[in-house]
């Protein structure tokens, strides 16, 4: 079987693989109003006239302008061994952040994430059990997943973004970490503990959604690769690889929507056998379509899944009897959206409504 003190806790890390960041050095301009009226960056030089038939890929921030993003990952893990059954379990999760560009200058962006809603579901064979801060109906009697998400939901999250949209700093509240490790939740808090720090707040975030972009004027059938270098909390050292392709251009210039294809695979840059002697192969690969909003300057949606395969050494009872080798197979459906305050409120009160408990009826003259 799996060894309990960290097997269990892989597959939840394999998550952070499927966030990723493009590598790239730009040139960046500042402008002087956008569509909230505020100054505007953009990492692309102003030169970057598109023709006609292109469209230029490149993100814009516009200070004081806000808006609602949404990060979901479907996970479903199974564990195979020759002569035993498979084992199935998943999680569903999803983190939404109300997002505000704070300043922009000609040295960069400063970014303030609050966390605005958070969702978890554990399921296995024998228990399901979830939570989600927008509806009134949870089923997390103990409760493990409320606590620890509670103690996240409505912090504030700054990030610091130089001329080239490279992260040189994240700010995250300093008592999240006592408080979390003071539940003594070892099963949950941890997790989250990964989910809120620097790194992947970084990746997920601020990085993730600028993996695709060409930040060049492109044409339908063009292609670009990007590359981003991580530190995973297991895997160590990883290099991953987008290869992207505007597949299609629909709508009137000023206002079209660009569909971007992208595929992509990781590679592990450090020795895998040093970071786990059980370790015999690790391949995880993905991809996905994304939807680009030429009026907003950024990608309103993103749909990836990503598979990885990891094959490792069994333990026997018996140490003259080698064991077989174990398949742990992690599928993940991942999605990332962005929509106005406005949606976003609306949304969150139709949640509310839906998931309140329903009055019992009372039999006549009770």
């Amino acid at each position: 079987m799996i060894r309990p003190s960290t097997r269990p806790l892989f597959a939840i890390i394999l998550l952070t693989l499927t966030s990723c960041a493009p590598g790239q050095s730009r040139e960046s301009v500042q402008g002087s109003a956008g569509r909230s009226g505020g100054a505007v960056f953009s990492p692309v030089s102003a030169d970057a006239k598109p023709a006609a038939d292109q469209v230029l890929l490149a993100p814009r921030y516009v200070a004081g302008h806000s808006d609602y993003i949404e990060f979901k990952q479907d996970v479903t893990q199974t564990q195979s061994e020759r002569g035993a059954p498979d084992v199935t379990a998943g999680l569903k999760r999803l983190y939404g952040m109300i997002r505000r560009v704070e300043s922009v200058s000609q040295d960069g962006v400063t970014l303030t994430l609050t966390l605005d809603r958070a969702m978890h579901e554990k399921w296995s064979m024998y228990l399901r059990r979830w939570y989600d801060s927008d509806r009134h109906d949870n089923t997390d009697e103990l409760p493990i997943l409320s606590r620890a998400l509670n103690i996240v939901l409505r912090r504030v999250f700054q990030f610091q973004l130089n001329k080239r949209l490279e992260v040189v700093d994240v700010q995250v509240p300093d008592d999240i970490d006592k408080a979390l490790i003071e539940t003594q939740d070892g099963f949950f808090a941890p997790e989250v503990r990964r989910d809120f720090s620097a790194q992947r707040l970084k990746i997920n975030w601020i990085l993730m959604p600028g993996a695709l972009y060409a930040n060049k004027p492109v044409k339908v059938g063009d292609t670009w690769t990007n590359t981003v270098e991580d530190q995973l909390p297991l895997q160590g050292p990883a290099r991953m690889l987008f290869e992207c392709k505007l597949e299609k251009l629909e709508g009137e210039p000023g206002t079209r929507l660009a569909t971007v294809s992208f595929k992509g695979a990781l590679q592990l840059t450090g020795d895998l056998n040093k970071l786990d002697r059980y370790a015999r192969s690790y391949q995880s690969e993905w991809d996905g379509v994304a939807t680009f909003d030429e009026a907003r300057r950024e990608f309103t949606r993103r749909i990836q899944q990503t598979r990885t395969r990891f094959m490792f050494a069994g333990q026997s009872a018996d140490p003259k009897t080698p064991p077989p080798d174990q398949l742990l197979y992690v599928k993940v459906d991942q999605s990332y959206r962005v929509t106005t305050l406005d949606e976003r409120l609306a949304e969150q009160k139709a949640l509310a409504a839906a998931s309140q408990p329903r009055p019992t009826s009372q039999p006549a003259g009770g």
